[in-house]
């Protein structure tokens, strides 16, 4: 089955101006646009990809994208439930970086969400400088976007958890992570960075966490081993 890695922020709603929203969702564009061509949001999403527009990367352009992604249902606006957008990266379909954003929550029973699926071609095992890269950009989309928690985590491995997260807390550590600040206050600060782990670093308002040097292989033993170990230290 093939393994495809997601980066997954999910930061908790806020009461913040429309424009402080647009300006959260520019930033994050921004990043992703510096990191290279492999996760440019380079197109729309639309129905089929022939049919995609490009996206010109203009702060305007997005201002009125992310106002007609309001949360609504026939002609009843639920402005408080935030707004979404997605984009692409290559119309070439194994080459392609899914990009979604939902931003602009102020209802607290929702959340917002920043998630990046890696093309399928990404070398994310082969080459260690994505891995580099990945990691840079994961820090600074935290900075940016503020979450309560993060993770790159590989889609077949989360099945193994039945899903990322459980009632209060992550149900795993994957490859890297980020506990933000109710993460952090449940687990405790000492705990997180005394666990036995390759890296774990103050970030943010929180904890990056990084399990190996390398993303986890789910055919890989050693690397689920070094993942369940994780996991019964934090009690997940």
């Amino acid at each position: 089955m093939l393994q495809v890695h997601s980066i997954i922020l999910w930061a908790n709603a806020k009461n913040d101006e429309f424009k402080t929203s647009v300006d959260r969702a520019y930033a994050l564009i921004m990043a992703l646009k510096e990191f290279g061509t492999e996760l440019s949001p380079n197109y729309l999403t639309a129905k089929r990809k022939k049919d995609a527009k490009p996206f010109d990367y203009t702060y305007e352009t997005l201002e009125e994208l992310i106002r007609k992604g309001v949360n609504k249902e026939g002609k009843t606006v639920f402005a408080d439930l935030g707004y979404s957008v997605s984009f692409f990266s290559s119309l070439v379909e194994q080459d392609s970086a899914g990009i979604k954003f939902h931003v602009g929550t102020s209802n607290p029973k929702f959340i917002d969400t920043f998630i990046i699926h890696l093309p399928q071609t990404c070398p994310i095992y082969t080459d260690t400088t994505i891995g580099e890269r990945l990691i840079n950009l994961f820090k600074k989309c935290v900075d940016i976007f503020d979450p309560f928690w993060g993770c790159l985590g590989n889609g077949v491995n989360a099945r193994r958890y039945d899903g990322y997260w459980g009632d209060t807390l992550p149900t795993s550590t994957h490859w890297i992570n980020y506990f933000g600040e109710s993460v952090t206050k449940q687990l405790s600060v000492t705990r997180i960075e005394k666990c036995p782990i390759y890296k774990v670093e103050k970030l943010s308002k929180g904890y990056f966490l990084q399990l190996k040097t390398t993303p986890i292989d789910d055919t890989n033993e050693g690397d689920i081993k070094i993942q369940a170990n994780a996991n019964k230290y934090f009690g997940f």
